[in-house]
């Protein structure tokens, strides 16, 4: 894994390279704040925490420059929140009882919501560090100030190192249009054969007992790969619809194929709810009638990328109704989704 990634061609190593830069240039800057705090005997004039620069940078700086600035922001606005409350509980002077429960309180928050919201993790991650320090040794207000403008220098060095070679989001959109509309495709296949064994079920009235449960068993089956494959769809839908917003936030140089990604994003969030729709009416119908039966097969021949042959019209008679809309909608999406996908892939080649 090491030796394939060592190519300027690796996401991986591009950003590793960026780190390696960022975080060399967080010492050097500690370096020489050290040596403007040093007196001319050796000894040091004001103790600073050089080390919050290059924490800093190396906690915000991700693979994406989008995601590197998304980050950036909650840091900076966590730690202006952190160091504000700091200076309050500084000022407000409590009980060392009642400073040691913040402080611990602080501690176990901020880094149980790192996952959840970076932004309040930073601001109870700063408040839990000033605190610590003010505790083991009672300092003056320049110790707020002073983390503050750490942050402020790892937030420009990892947004400025953002720009060394980059690796941006249109790069991964192809992939995950394909994979969004794939994940898209086994959620209908799976639907369609759990609505089959439904529709066996009832129509089959004359089976034996031990048919009807094996019948029965499948279906349960088949219902849990169906679930299975709608909760896969949404988290490529998720992914999609993530990467296509980061892609957004970049500068507009960055950003390709904008009006056939947003439609493909459209379109296979629509596909995906009309399936959750159609399938278990699908499920309880008898038998099929021959318009909808075609309209399902041009939805297959469009997922499969070829020319489908959709009804001019299909059966809206009695409980049909209701599966009339959701059909004509999967038919457009699929066939709306082939064309986009088509459009996009010269572009992404």
């Amino acid at each position: 894994m090491i030796t394939s990634n060592l190519r300027l061609d690796s996401p991986s190593f591009r950003y590793s390279v960026r780190v390696a830069i960022a975080a060399t240039l967080g010492l050097l800057i500690d370096a020489v704040l050290t040596a403007l705090m040093t007196t001319s005997d050796g000894s040091a004039a004001l103790e600073i925490h050089g080390y919050w620069i290059i924490l800093t940078t190396v906690v915000v700086m991700k693979p994406g420059y989008a995601l590197t600035r998304q980050r950036n922001l909650f840091r900076l606005a966590g730690t202006f929140i952190g160091c504000m409350l700091a200076l309050l509980v500084f000022n407000f002077e409590p009980s060392l009882n009642m400073y040691f429960t913040i402080l611990v309180t602080a501690c176990i928050l901020g880094y149980s919501m790192v996952q959840v919201n970076f932004m309040i993790s930073g601001a109870l991650n700063t408040l839990c560090i000033l605190l610590a320090f003010h505790l083991i040794s009672p300092a003056t207000n320049f110790l707020i100030g002073e983390r503050l403008i750490d942050t402020l220098i790892g937030s420009a060095l990892a947004l400025g190192c953002s720009y060394i070679l980059p690796w941006w989001e249109h790069n991964f959109m192809g992939s995950l249009a394909t994979a969004a509309k794939n994940a898209n495709a086994r959620f209908f296949r799976a639907g369609m054969h759990y609505a089959a064994l439904g529709r066996q079920l009832i129509q089959d009235t004359t089976l034996d007992a031990d048919t009807r449960q094996r019948l029965t068993r499948e279906l349960e089956e088949a219902d849990v790969a169906w679930r299975l494959t709608r909760k896969n769809a949404y988290i490529a839908l998720g992914n999609f619809t993530a990467a296509f917003y980061r892609m957004m936030s970049e500068p507009a140089s960055r950003q390709r194929n904008v009006p056939e990604l947003n439609h493909l994003l459209i379109q296979n969030h629509l596909l995906a709810s009309q399936i959750s729709a159609a399938i278990p009416l699908l499920a309880q119908l008898p038998e099929i009638p021959p318009g909808i039966q075609q309209s399902l097969e041009a939805i297959e021949q469009f997922l499969d990328d070829h020319e489908g042959n959709p009804p001019q019209s299909i059966e809206t008679e009695g409980e049909l109704a209701a599966l009339a809309y959701p059909m004509r909608q999967m038919v457009k999406a699929t066939q709306l989704i082939r064309q986009e996908m088509r459009a996009l892939q010269p572009a992404t080649a």
